[in-house]
């Protein structure tokens, strides 16, 4: 892979999963049945979603969205309401199924479906994937490969935007990496029959303020901050406030990062793309002609 490195910003990216019901459906069928517990998920496009862009929208912070189809479907009206303040709507599969549980021909009608019901919902096809529990199967990139997608938010192995050894009809595909402790429902999802303690705010907080520090003293070796939130569970009255806080302001005047949604507003991608690349992860121009050291790491995806 290449990592993308450049010192210019620092990128903080906020982004929220709007799963719905769905992964309640896809961990256990039998909810179907369990209104209750299905109830949980349907809190965030009802009451969390528009709690969500009401907030950032004050602040002025834009944000991604990843959706599964079938909850675009189900709740068009959050939907668009995210597009309408700017928000970007990427693929989340279409019934929240791990694609690693799929046969490929399973995972490429999710992706086709998912494709299609954001298209006609957000009006517009989605360019950035995430897949449903992060649970990349061996089949997923060259499914992205093949549909066009620009960007993956789905690994571990870095903290440095990178790029995968492959390249759709679009261009090389970009990976913006996360983390389970970037994540809100380590702190906060309660569901049985897998109970645990939920998390006080403050211990959220704790977390994602200390490796916002840790990421940011680095940040001269390009690193990006990237947040990952369920609108049923960071939602809440309680927990809303913390996407927006959990980002401290910029610690001298020169100092510079940008808060925003995974692709930025680039609408043009050409090759051999790195400029604009940079631009579009949120992290600046790299400059044309400026010569940037090779901090690639060349070794196939899946190590």
């Amino acid at each position: 892979m290449t990592q993308i490195v450049d010192d210019s910003k620092f990128a903080v990216m906020l982004t929220f999963d709007m799963d719905a019901e769905s992964a309640f459906l896809a961990n256990d069928p039998e909810n179907a049945h369990r209104v209750g517990v299905l109830s949980q998920g349907q809190y965030g496009p009802k009451v969390g979603v528009p709690r969500l862009i009401e907030l950032l929208e004050r602040k002025g912070l834009p944000a991604t969205m990843f959706v599964p189809g079938w909850c675009a479907e189900k709740y068009p009206d959050a939907v668009r309401a995210a597009v309408s303040v700017g928000w970007e709507i990427a693929h989340h599969g279409y019934h929240h199924i791990p694609p690693a549980s799929q046969t490929r021909e399973e995972e490429a009608e999710s992706i086709l479906k998912g494709i299609a019901a954001i298209d006609k919902v957000a009006g517009k096809a989605p360019i950035g994937y995430r897949s449903p529990s992060w649970d990349f199967s061996s089949n997923t990139l060259d499914l992205l490969t093949q549909n066009g997608f620009l960007y993956s938010s789905n690994m571990m192995d870095n903290d440095v935007p990178y790029l995968h050894p492959v390249s759709s009809s679009a261009g090389p595909i970009v990976e913006l990496p996360i983390q389970w402790i970037l994540d809100d429902a380590p702190f906060f999802m309660f569901s049985r029959p897998a109970v645990r303690p939920i998390s006080a705010l403050s211990n959220a907080f704790e977390h994602w303020s200390e490796e916002f520090e840790g990421l940011y003293a680095e940040r001269e070796r390009g690193k990006i901050y990237v947040l990952t939130m369920h609108p049923f569970i960071s939602g809440r009255p309680s927990r809303v406030r913390l996407p927006a806080t959990s980002s401290p302001k910029p610690r001298k005047p020169d100092d510079e990062f940008t808060r925003r949604g995974l692709t930025g507003q680039v609408q043009d991608y050409p090759a051999p793309a790195m400029p604009a690349l940079a631009e579009r992860v949120g992290l600046g121009r790299l400059g044309e002609g400026k010569d940037r050291p090779d901090m690639g790491l060349d070794f196939p995806f899946g190590h």
